[in-house]
């Protein structure tokens, strides 16, 4: 036609077939726009096939793909792989922005492996790491793992909740060291029951305005 094309069927299905040659719509070098299901009504499209081998491409050139959906479910876009995986790959940045937040294997619990050259986690809020009865691990191998080492004043406690807790600080391996230090603030040990120090060489202790030993209360020293 020379000028509009409309095929229409009036509230009865219309099917286009090909047998087994290739079915093309608009794969000519002209520049347009092509819309499939786009009228005002509501519509339900569906596009590739589930029978066998079959495969759907999903495709651009310079220009985006994007999807699109106005419904307000938890699934208003669900993304399934019913025998296999998923796979997304960027050139650039994956980038996953949630308003009212992002959530990752909370149909069941499964195992998540994360491998980055580097990786950050930045919360606004609090960051809460849990691990729910199992060991909890945080390695550095030969770098330096720091805890709080920012200049920020606060408060770090290891070890303080309401539950019987063995805390142990320090390395026995070979060379080790361990420092325990503080400012101008004071040092404090508290020890429920008995307080026990060793050492396979000297115990040496200083007080540059003098050593006091028992003068809470009059108490044997041996």
């Amino acid at each position: 036609a020379s000028g509009t094309l409309g095929i229409t069927s009036a509230n009865t299905a219309l099917t286009v077939a090909s047998g087994t040659g290739a079915l093309n719509i608009s794969n000519d070098a002209a520049n347009t726009t092509v819309n499939v299901g786009t009228g005002g009504g509501v519509k339900t499209c569906t596009f590739g096939s589930t029978n066998s081998t079959s495969a759907t491409t999903m495709q651009s050139g310079t220009g985006k793909v994007i999807v699109n959906s106005a419904n307000t479910g938890a699934d208003a876009i669900d993304i399934n792989a019913t025998a296999g995986g998923i796979d997304v790959d960027a050139d650039g940045v994956l980038a996953l922005d949630g308003g009212s937040g992002i959530n990752i294997g909370v149909a069941s619990d499964v195992a998540v492996d994360i491998d980055a050259a580097a990786f950050t986690l930045d919360a606004s809020g609090t960051l809460g790491i849990t691990s729910a009865n199992t060991a909890l691990t945080v390695a550095s191998g030969t770098g330096a793992l720091n805890i709080s080492a920012d200049a920020a004043n606060t408060t770090v406690n290891v070890g303080t909740g309401g539950g019987v807790k063995t805390c142990t600080f320090g390395s026995t391996n070979t060379t080790s060291a361990t420092t325990i230090q503080t400012g101008s603030g004071a040092m404090t040990f508290t020890a429920g029951g008995n307080y026990d120090v060793n050492a396979t060489g000297t115990v040496s202790i200083d007080g540059g305005s003098g050593i006091d030993i028992g003068v809470a209360s009059d108490v044997a020293v041996d």
